[in-house]
Parts: structure tokens; C-alpha cells; sequence
């Protein structure tokens, strides 16, 4: 299993993954253009920001990091967004994680999340912000083992199919 920035090889199986999330799983995520072209341009630029991340070094507001898990194919994939200095400090106003479901529970997805928050860390993003929706539980759990905190809860935020689903705000500080 290796574990590398998401690059512009992995665009189509990346956008593949995705597009394999059955309906069930997609309430897990927030609402999200499930259409192949979207999905596909959101992808091609997070290697794109990557790329320019690699040859540069610069991280702007508009930089995503992402990293993949490589089996083959790909096994998951971590991506920070929404990068921005606030009371000089980087932090990241978005973090997102996905793995295929036969891997779930194999440790890929602590790997991933572990290596997105050392990349952080190198970064001098000290806080990472998330959302979760509140019936995903075993999600909650994990991003609380990563040391996460709830910071907010909201009722009618997120709304998928015409039906609203509570979510959490949860951050993770890194004091060094």
C-alpha cells in the first residue's frame, strides 16, 4: 500500500471511486454533484493543486492537498481544502476522507488521515475544520479518535434529495 499526492494519473480512477459510492453512502457525504463531468473536474484540480503544490511549494487559499492510497487502484483518498491564514495562523476549512468500502477497517483510512495531518504539520496548518453528518456515527468516532473535537452542531445545513440532514462542525488545533 503506498500512500502519495494525489496526481494527474489518478484523476479517472479517483473520479471512478467516487462515482461507485452507492446511494446509501452518499448521505454520508455532504450534498455533492454525483455527475461524472463535475466530479471529474473537481478531482483533475485537486492534482492540478497538487502539482503546482509540488513544483512551487506554495500553499494560497486555493491550494487542495490530497493524497491517495495506492493498492492497485485506489483504496481511498484524504484531501484538505480551504486553506487560509486567520490571527496568523494556516488553518484548513475543509477536510474530507473516503475509502472504498472493502477496505474499510483495514487501518487505510487512519493511515490516510495521519499522513494528510503530518503533511499539515509541514505546512504550518495548525487547525483542521470539518463537517460530519450526525447519523454517521462510526465517522464521529474516528475523527474524535483523530483528535477532533465537535465545536457546532446544525439542524437544517446540509440538505440532500429535498430532506435536510443534521451535520457537526468538528476541529482538530495543533499547539506545537
Amino acid at each position: 500500500m503506498q500512500i502519495r499526492l494525489l496526481g494527474f494519473r489518478d484523476v479517472k480512477s479517483i473520479t471512478g471511486l467516487y462515482m461507485s459510492i452507492s446511494d446509501e453512502d452518499k448521505i454520508l457525504f455532504h450534498p455533492f454533484p454525483f455527475r461524472y463531468l463535475p466530479v471529474f473536474l473537481i478531482i483533475l484540480y485537486f492534482a492540478f493543486s497538487n502539482y503546482l503544490y509540488r513544483i512551487t511549494g506554495l500553499i494560497t487559499r486555493y491550494t487542495v492537498l490530497s493524497l491517495v492510497a495506492d493498492n492497485g487502484g485506489p483504496a481511498g483518498f484524504v484531501f484538505v481544502s480551504n486553506i487560509r491564514n486567520l490571527n496568523n495562523q494556516r488553518m484548513a476549512g475543509n477536510f474530507g476522507i473516503f475509502v472504498k468500502k472493502e477496505f474499510r477497517g483495514s487501518g487505510i483510512g487512519n493511515k490516510l488521515a495521519h499522513e494528510m495531518i503530518d503533511l499539515c504539520n509541514q505546512n504550518m496548518i495548525r487547525e483542521i475544520h470539518l463537517t460530519v453528518m450526525a447519523h454517521n456515527k462510526r465517522a464521529i468516532s474516528f475523527y474524535k479518535k483523530l483528535g477532533f473535537k465537535v465545536i457546532e452542531y446544525h439542524e437544517k445545513r446540509e440538505k440532500w434529495n429535498d430532506e435536510y440532514y443534521p451535520d457537526y462542525t468538528m476541529v482538530r488545533e495543533e499547539f506545537i
